[in-house]
């Protein structure tokens, strides 16, 4: 059996090397309209919850540690701000 999948071209710098060779890898694999990441909730239901605990007196280095970013960022979603 004949394989086809491999390209049969030189090529003289890293970044297109690696380019192609993630071609290669996903070239069979459907594009996602957005990214793909289990690692946290979806944005609008964190937040949501993120203010309420919030409102009812978590404190923001609580809530902090409780999802996994910075206070910083937990200030800014109390105060309804984008990144």
């Amino acid at each position: 059996m004949l394989h086809t999948g491999l390209w049969l071209t030189s090529v003289h710098d890293v970044d297109a090397a690696v380019l192609r060779f993630v071609d290669m890898l996903y070239s069979e694999q459907p594009e996602s309209a957005f990214p793909v990441n289990n690692k946290t909730p979806k944005e609008s239901s964190r937040n949501a919850e993120i203010i309420a605990a919030y409102e009812a007196g978590t404190s923001l280095g609580e809530l902090a540690a409780r999802y996994g970013i910075t206070k910083q960022r937990v200030h800014q979603i109390v105060n309804r701000k984008r990144k």
